[in-house]
């Protein structure tokens, strides 16, 4: 690829990032293949300068439809069974205004811009993003000692619908602002979405890189660790010992409620005070999850195949020249949905992140759980940061004594 335009020097140095992979491993040892247990060190990992295009978009939008506000909600009886009906206003909307979007940050490179390869994981270094794209330089050579670095063999003339698509969607969610009060949400039928002018910038910016082949019945699948060398932000997928989590699936299945029941009131007895048995009994709670839920929970958090940039919140954007039209239409009653039919104000054109391409999560999304295992994700990751945080606060108190 040709010389980038500008640079954005590594910042997060090498024996940072080694501990930020470190902590997200560790956290991911309990489940993690054995062969990896053994084969783990961040010895290894790379200092890499990814090519990237940062795009101004100055464009235009308008955006006409329909949205609804709840007036009330009751319950129907309906023979033995009962069910939820909603009236609600509904209005014509209609909203146009120009918008300015600054370093719309893309993938440069083919290889890291296929956010659904069978053979890597190059979705999580997609979600260490954003960088601090404002800080970049003039790029100079120096910048790259010591560091490696990836061509880029995307042009302007192919990544054009991709921002067009992304830029789109960063205008569409930042209107989400100025329709608040439709809380049955807001169905567009029409958007006509003109960039008025654009401007394009070829960068190099910096990633901590572990890898990790995982070779399976003949079939190879790369795991990346990824780090942003600017902010710390770390996302990454570590190998599943699949045999023993379906067995504490399984477990978790048929044991679930009564265990965490019985462990709770254990751990919380006296005689374990200042125990790793008492310190772990938040984590009983997911033993009250199902067996089917618990195993998908473990595969995401340890996988993160659901995990991407989320630009279309995180791009700065500004708006100007609003034009707001609401016009009442009708009352409506009886409505048996909680939302307003074809509701798409939060829909994405430019997502390339197809969950349903990923077998496993493709099972979760058919049964309608995909929620639910994210919640539980959430929350397990929150319990395991809580976790760290006062083993890291009791060690500095006993160093203190």
């Amino acid at each position: 690829g040709a010389v980038p335009d500008v640079i954005l020097p590594f910042k997060v140095t090498k024996a940072d990032a080694q501990e930020e992979i470190a902590k997200f491993v560790n956290k991911r040892k309990f489940f993690a293949h054995p062969r990896f247990r053994r084969e783990f060190t961040t010895e290894n990992i790379s200092g890499v300068y990814l090519p990237y295009m940062l795009v101004d978009v100055n464009a235009h939008m308008n955006l006409y439809g329909e949205g609804e506000i709840k007036t009330a909600s009751y319950e129907v009886k309906e023979g033995k069974e009962t069910h939820t009906e909603y009236d609600a206003d509904s209005y014509e909307l209609t909203r146009d205004f120009d918008i300015f979007i600054d370093d719309l940050s893309i993938e440069a490179s083919s290889d890291k811009l296929d956010y659904n390869a069978k053979d890597k994981t190059t979705n999580v270094i997609n979600a260490i993003m954003p960088f601090d794209t404002e800080n970049c330089v003039k790029f100079n050579a120096n910048y790259m000692r010591g560091y490696t670095s990836e061509k880029r063999d995307n042009n302007i003339d192919n990544l054009r619908d991709v921002v067009e698509a992304e830029s789109s969607d960063v205008a569409r969610i930042a209107a989400k602002k100025t329709i608040k009060e439709y809380d049955r949400g807001v169905s567009w039928k029409e958007e006509d979405f003109t960039v008025k002018g654009d401007s394009w910038k070829a960068a190099y910016l910096p990633v901590w890189l572990y890898s990790y082949m995982q070779k399976k019945k003949g079939k190879n699948l790369l795991h990346y660790v990824a780090v942003n060398a600017r902010t710390k932000e770390c996302m990454g997928s570590v190998p599943i010992n699949f045999k023993k989590l379906f067995i504490y699936s399984v477990l978790v299945e048929i044991f679930g409620g009564i265990a965490a029941f019985v462990l709770r009131i254990i751990a919380a007895m006296e005689i374990f005070n200042d125990t790793k048995f008492q310190d772990y009994r938040n984590f009983y709670w997911i033993l009250l999850i199902s067996g089917f839920v618990f195993y998908f929970t473990i595969y995401a958090q340890y996988r993160n195949a659901d995990e991407r940039h989320h630009y279309e919140n995180l791009t700065k954007h500004k708006i100007s020249n609003l034009k707001s039209y609401d016009k009442f239409i009708k009352k409506r009653t009886g409505l048996r949905t909680q939302f307003i039919d074809g509701e798409n104000s939060s829909e994405l054109k430019g997502n390339r992140l197809d969950l349903k391409k990923n077998k496993e999560l493709k099972k979760v999304i058919d049964k309608g759980l995909l929620d639910e295992v994210e919640k539980n994700k959430k929350k397990l990751n929150e319990t395991l940061d809580e976790r760290d945080k006062k083993a890291v606060y009791k060690r500095n108190k006993d160093l203190e004594k």
